[in-house]
C-alpha cells in the first residue's frame, strides 16, 4: 500500500534507499476474471484440480485463469493497432481499467478491472500517442496516491543471506536509517522463506522486527503473518503518543525460528524494509451511491426431462437447464435435474437458469437472495460428519454475447445438501452495483462442492415454486463536489 520502490540492482552491502512518493512495484497491474472459469479439459482428462473426460470441460480458479484473458486482450489490441509496444499495451489496459465494484484497494487489485472495449477504443483513437498514455496514467497515479492516509517520504531496503538455521535470535541484524523531521509514521516489514509459504501457510517460521528510536528506546514490534513469511510493524507517532524524533533510528531483525531453503523461490534471502510516512488528508473521487427503488423476483421454471423423479417431478438425469421467470404462478408440475458429483463437479456442467431478454435497462445492487431445493438420498450416511458447499455466478449476457459479471461467490449450508428429501436453503448475498443494458439476459450458474453423491438432484417449480432468485433494483447517483447528486440510472 505504501511502496515507492523501483527496479534496481542490489549493491554489495544489500542496502537500497528510495526517496519520494510512488506506486512502487509490489502491486498487481490489473485484475481480470479468474474465478470459476470454464475451459477445455486436457486430452488425458487430468487438470490441476479435477479430472474430466477427454474432450470435456474443467472449471478452475486462480491467476492461471485470469492470465489468458489478459493475453487475449493484448492480442486484440495488437490486431487493432500493430504498432503498439509491450509497454503501451500495458499502459492502455491500466488507464482504461474500471474501479473494482467491491472497492478493493490498489495494492490488491491494481488499476482495476480490465475493460477490453475501452482499451481497444483507446489504442485506435485518431489522437492516440505515447504522450496521451503518459498523461492519462499520470492522472490515474495521482488520484491513487491521493486516496491514502499517508504519503511516502522515503524507504530503506536491506537484503541479506541468513544463517542456515536460526533459533531464538541466533541470527540477529541491526539496520540504521535516517528519519527526517516530516516523518509522522514508520512502517516496516521482514520477508523471509517459509516451508509452506507458496500455499498460504506459515508454520513455526519467524523473523521479528523491533523499532528503536534515536535514544535506543524500543517503541514498536512486529506482528507475524500466519499465511506467509512476513512480519509487519506500523508505528504512527500521534497514535502512540510519541513526538517526532529526527535522527538515526534502528530496525532490529531477529531470527526467532527459520531455516535457509535454497530450493525454494526465496532461498536463504531475507528482505527488510523501513518506510517513512507522512499523514495526509485522503482525497477520494466521489463514488456513485446505489439507492434501492424496487425488486425483481425470478422463479426457476422450465427444464426437467422425460423421466420421473421420486418426488414426481419431470426429471433430467443429465443436468439442469431451466429459466428465470418473472411469472407469478408456479407450474402445476415440478421439475428436477441431476447436480451430482459426476455431472456437476467431475464433468463441470453447472446448473443453469437464464431469463428472457430484459425489456429495459436496469441497475442491480444491494441485497440478493437465492432459494434452492436439493435432495441426496444417501446424505444420512455422510451429512453428520461432512458438509457441502455451493458456488454461484450471476452474469448479464447481452444480445451480442458480451458477458458482464454481476456477482458470484461461495456459500455453505450443510443442512441444505444433507437431506434425503427436498430441503430448501436460502442464501442472502450482496450484489455490487451493476448496470444492465436492455436486451440482456440474466444467467445464473450453480456449482456444488464438498461431499455429496452423484445422484444429488435440484428440484424446482410446482410444489417447490418458491425456488428462485430475488434481486434489488435501484438507481445510481454520483455525489457532486457541492454535496448534491448528479447523473444516475435506474
Amino acid at each position: 500500500m505504501y511502496d515507492n520502490s523501483a527496479s534496481a540492482s542490489i549493491p554489495d552491502d544489500g542496502h537500497l534507499r528510495f526517496e519520494g512518493d510512488g506506486l512502487g512495484i509490489t502491486h498487481p497491474d490489473i485484475t481480470a476474471p479468474g474465478v470459476n472459469i470454464v475451459g477445455p479439459g486436457t486430452p488425458t482428462g487430468v487438470t490441476a484440480t479435477t479430472g474430466t473426460p477427454p474432450g470435456g470441460e474443467a472449471t478452475l480458479s486462480g491467476t492461471s485463469m485470469a492470465a489468458p484473458h489478459i493475453a487475449g486482450l493484448a492480442a486484440v489490441m495488437l490486431q487493432a493497432n500493430p504498432a503498439l509496444t509491450p509497454d503501451q499495451v500495458r499502459q492502455a489496459m491500466e488507464v482504461t481499467a474500471v474501479p473494482m465494484r467491491d472497492a478493493s484497494l490498489f495494492h490488491a487489485t491494481g488499476y482495476g478491472y480490465a475493460d477490453a472495449k475501452a482499451a481497444v477504443d483507446l489504442v485506435t483513437r485518431a489522437d492516440f500517442s505515447q504522450a496521451l498514455l503518459d498523461r492519462m496514467q499520470a492522472e490515474r497515479d495521482s488520484a491513487i496516491l491521493a486516496a491514502r492516509d499517508y504519503r511516502v517520504l522515503a524507504s530503506d531496503h536491506w537484503t541479506f543471506q541468513q544463517l542456515p538455521i536460526t533459533v531464538g535470535g541466533l541470527d540477529s541484524r541491526d539496520f540504521s536509517f535516517e528519519v527526517g523531521a516530516d516523518t509522522t509514521a514508520i512502517r516496516a516489514s521482514a520477508a523471509f522463506p517459509t516451508d509452506l509459504g507458496l500455499v498460504g501457510l506459515n508454520l513455526l517460521f519467524e523473523w521479528s522486527l523491533e523499532l528503536l528510536d534515536p535514544d535506543g528506546v524500543s517503541v514498536a514490534s512486529s506482528t507475524l503473518s500466519s499465511t506467509s513469511g512476513l512480519s509487519l510493524l506500523m508505528l504512527d507517532f500521534a497514535e502512540a503518543g510519541i513526538s517526532p524524533k529526527p535522527g538515526t533510528w534502528t530496525l532490529r531483525a531477529v531470527g526467532q525460528a527459520n531455516a535457509s531453503q535454497p530450493a525454494l523461490l526465496f532461498g536463504p534471502t531475507v528482505t527488510v524494509v523501513a518506510t517513512q510516512l507522512k499523514a495526509q488528508s485522503k482525497v477520494e473521487a466521489p463514488k456513485p451511491v446505489f439507492t434501492p427503488t424496487g425488486a425483481l423476483s425470478f422463479r426457476f421454471t422450465g427444464g426437467g426431462g422425460s423421466l420421473s423423479s421420486p418426488e414426481g417431478c419431470d426429471y433430467d438425469p443429465s443436468g439442469v437447464s431451466g429459466s428465470l421467470s418473472l411469472d407469478a404462478a408456479p407450474a402445476d408440475t415440478c421439475s428436477a435435474g441431476t447436480v451430482g458429483y459426476l455431472v456437476n463437479y467431475a464433468v463441470g456442467t453447472p446448473a443453469e437458469f437464464v431469463s428472457e431478454p430484459l425489456s429495459e435497462a436496469l441497475t442491480l445492487g444491494g441485497a440478493g437472495e437465492l432459494r434452492a431445493y436439493l435432495v441426496d438420498l444417501l446424505s444420512t450416511a455422510y451429512g453428520v460428519a461432512f458438509s457441502s458447499g455451493l458456488s454461484y455466478q450471476l452474469d448479464a449476457v447481452a444480445a451480442d454475447g458480451t458477458v458482464t459479471a454481476v456477482t458470484g461467490g461461495d456459500m455453505t449450508d450443510p443442512t441444505m445438501i444433507g437431506a434425503s428429501t427436498p430441503t430448501a436453503g436460502s442464501y442472502a448475498f450482496e450484489v455490487p452495483t451493476t448496470e444492465i443494458a436492455a436486451g440482456s439476459s440474466l444467467r445464473l450458474r450453480l456449482l456444488f462442492s464438498g461431499v455429496y453423491t452423484s445422484t444429488m438432484r435440484l428440484v424446482w417449480d410446482g410444489a417447490y415454486g418458491d425456488a428462485g432468485l430475488k434481486l434489488t433494483t435501484g438507481k445510481l447517483e454520483t455525489p457532486s463536489s457541492g454535496g448534491g447528486s448528479s447523473g444516475g440510472s435506474s
